[in-house]
């Protein structure tokens, strides 16, 4: 019967949206259209120059009004976006395909900020103060959309800038004039001590990862139609990868070995997924596309660990995973 409901919604939903009066149509948006997806992590916020009225003693109470309250911009245009409050996850949908995606979250005086190059048509990234700092280097040595995609940034020196950010904002007196000064003065100081080339290197694939990379007892998730997580699968995980210099193609596959009902509405029983995959490879990163989701993972010589992202945000027939969970050997 559950199975049976869940059919049925899922008609109803199609011909609802299919239907339109007057001829109209509400015909599906081309798959060239992007959606960026990743986890948001808000510092704590003591400058009450840069956040009015209230002192955030920590970063879960400013999240809260991030995700009611702050305006995203993509490229410089205001955009819509979703955001689950459970595991601090973003997406930004329909985004018209571009070079490369300057994205903004910004809560009054507060702006985090992301630079996230297009190499497919469903991306993730996170938003912090790790990727502010990135984008204000990137912007500060005038890289360019193709540089951006194959460059990345000494970890010390980006981490020691988005430090010195934290600290201005931890400062209670600051306010908004004085935190753009100092943050000025020190891109100014990078770009007078730090040459382009010293500034990090250039990625390239570390290794060829074709072959054959499997999981025991993988835990990711399945949704209903409104989005929650309703099943938790316990499976094992194949990934069979083919690469051709930076680029990858593969299928990955799941058997499913038991499984968990977290939301008892509009739930189906899972039977494991097989989807082709395509993505790139840049240093020791791995990013792919499949059906309804994607998948960002590191990798050493045998191990590859990451995370599985739903980009299904119409039916919710994608997969999710929490982040890193996901622990593969090379077979």
């Amino acid at each position: 019967m559950k199975k049976m409901l869940y059919v049925l919604c899922l008609i109803c939903a199609v011909f609802a949206s299919g239907c339109g009066g007057g001829g109209g149509s509400s015909a599906s948006l081309p798959a060239t259209t992007t959606t960026i997806a990743g986890t948001m992590t808000v510092p704590s916020v003591t400058a009450s120059g840069i956040v009015s009225n209230i002192t955030y003693p920590n970063d879960s109470a400013l999240m809260a009004s991030f995700s009611a309250s702050a305006v995203c911009t993509v490229n410089g245009q205001q955009v819509a976006y979703s955001f689950a409050t459970a595991t601090q996850y973003f997406y930004i949908f329909e985004l018209t395909p571009a070079e490369q995606y300057d994205v903004k979250f910004t809560y009054e005086n507060l702006t985090l900020r992301s630079i996230v190059p297009h190499t497919s048509t469903a991306l993730i990234k996170n938003v912090d103060l790790n990727t502010t700092a990135e984008a204000l280097l990137f912007e500060k040595y005038q890289f360019t959309a193709a540089q951006i995609k194959y460059f990345e940034i000494d970890p010390t020196l980006k981490d020691g800038l988005a430090n010195k950010m934290l600290t201005w904002l931890q400062t209670p007196a600051l306010t908004n004039i004085t935190f753009n000064s100092a943050l000025s003065g020190e891109l100014a100081s990078f770009s007078l001590n730090v040459t382009r080339e010293a500034l990090g290197s250039d990625l390239t694939p570390a290794r060829d990862l074709t072959g054959v990379w499997k999981g025991t007892n993988v835990v990711y998730y399945e949704f209903n139609l409104n989005g929650d997580r309703a099943i938790k699968n316990t499976a094992d995980m194949t990934l069979t990868l083919t690469q051709s210099g930076s680029a990858i193609t593969g299928v990955l596959d799941t058997t499913i070995k038991k499984y968990e009902v977290l939301t008892p509405e509009l739930y189906y029983p899972p039977v494991g997924m097989s989807s082709t995959i395509s993505g790139k490879v840049s240093s020791t990163n791995l990013t792919f596309t499949g059906r309804s989701f994607s998948g960002a993972f590191t990798f050493t010589s045998d191990l590859m660990m990451g995370t599985l992202t739903n980009t299904d945000l119409k039916y919710f027939f994608g997969f999710e995973s929490d982040t890193n969970a996901l622990k593969l050997m090379r077979q």
